[in-house]
């Protein structure tokens, strides 16, 4: 499977922003559940009456950063514990050069890339599978 350059820097997006994103999506689900329907001077809602649980649900049920951050979960569950998982938490959590997880994995640069391959592999066939991603 071929993956396209646009689809696979957006998955290297969510791997290197994944913690800036946790925290985003805490704070929109909190917005989300705190919020109370909007009123007009008067006194009354703009809105129609309906159920504001349910509509609450729905919107956090439709976060779009929440389904690639349980691609990116799934992705460091899968290889925590491997070699494979430690070149994934140095690369998108400690953000460190190719050079230096080679050397702190004594791998050559070429398996470095392979697993980067793999890891992006995977993610993007997880994401296939939430419905977040196509592949042509």
């Amino acid at each position: 499977m071929v993956l396209s350059r646009e689809n696979y820097h957006k998955i290297e997006y969510y791997f290197l922003n994944f913690k800036k994103l946790e925290i985003l999506l805490k704070e929109e689900r909190e917005d989300i559940i705190f919020s109370v329907p909007e009123k007009d001077l008067s006194g009354i809602s703009n809105k129609a009456p309906g159920d504001p649980t349910a509509t609450k649900a729905c919107r956090l049920d439709s976060l779009y950063i929440d389904k690639w951050l349980k691609v990116i979960k799934a992705t460091f569950d899968k290889y925590k514990g491997t070699p494979i998982g430690t070149l994934l938490c140095m690369r998108y959590l400690e953000d460190l050069s190719w050079q230096n997880t080679c050397m702190e994995l004594f791998i050559e640069k070429r398996t470095y890339h392979t697993w980067v391959n793999e890891i992006i592999m995977y993610a993007a066939l997880k994401a296939c599978e939430v419905g977040i991603l196509k592949i042509d």
